[in-house]
Parts: C-alpha cells; structure tokens; sequence
C-alpha cells in the first residue's frame, strides 16, 4: 500500500482500511473516536450530535420528493419552519438531499427518537444533524473547489 498511484492523472494516496471498532489507535487524519465529551472528534456529525440543532440534513431523497413531501413527512415531530430539496443549477433536477429546519430542537430529538433511517417514498433516507459548510470535513463540501479545479 505505500506504493504511489495515478488515477485520472492525480497522485492517490493508499491506506489499509481500518474498521471503525479498530480505529481507536489510529489518528493518521484525525480519525479518532468521538470522546464522550465530544472533544477532539474529527467527524463533523459526532461533533453536531453533542450540540443541540434545529436544523437536519436528509440523504438519499427519490427524485419524486419535492418541498412539500418533506415537508409532510417532517411535520409529524413538530412545526416545520423551512423543508428544502437541493436541486442541480444546470439540469434542474434534484440532487437526492435536502434540509429540515424546525422551530425547536425538541422536534429533532423526537426524528433521532424514531431513527436515523427513515422512509418517504418507499426509499430509505438517512438523516443527520445539518452541519454548516465551513465546518465539514474534507470529504464533504470542503472538497467542491478540487472538483470545480479539475473540470477548467
């Protein structure tokens, strides 16, 4: 694993996977457990999960759900102040995720009380606390000026 490799003309860097159980001794890239404080976490939803939020992320939406389907579905755990589905900018089609914010942060504890995978449109969600841009980690948004770099 430590030999170099090229993929689409970039240096890539191999690693040994490591299950998370493992990892606990492993901090290469600040991959270390959360602590129970929440001190010292590398993942950005550990973080988010200590400290109480209004606002959620949904991951993997069916295309057919819109505003008002996830807004319907999320009105069941409290009032609902904004329900958005991303869609692309150049295609105007959705993106497969959107945010819930409510109006307090009861109402997200009553969305983990059911779980963090749910179902809208017979298709399995995931939820997470919404973590704010400038605070993802490298693999998440943090990434976009890479990508947008290697399109020009």
């Amino acid at each position: 694993v430590s030999t170099n490799h090229t993929i689409d003309r970039r240096e890539v860097e191999c690693k040994k996977a490591v299950p998370k159980e493992e990892q606990q001794g492993v901090d290469s890239n600040n991959t270390s457990p959360p602590s129970s404080t929440g001190e010292g976490s590398s993942s950005a939803a550990a973080a988010a999960a200590n400290t109480r939020t209004r606002k959620v992320f949904v991951g993997g939406l069916a295309p057919a759900v819109d505003d008002a389907a996830l807004l319907q579905h999320f009105e069941q755990f409290g009032p609902v102040e904004d329900a958005v589905v991303m869609y692309d900018h150049d295609n105007k089609r959705p993106r497969g995720f959107g945010f819930v914010t409510f109006a307090n942060e009861d109402s997200v504890d009553k969305v983990f009380g059911r779980g963090a995978m749910q179902s809208i449109a017979d298709k399995q969600i995931e939820i997470k606390p919404a973590v704010p841009r400038d605070q993802m980690p490298m693999g998440g948004a943090g990434r976009m000026p890479f990508f947008e770099q290697a399109r020009g």
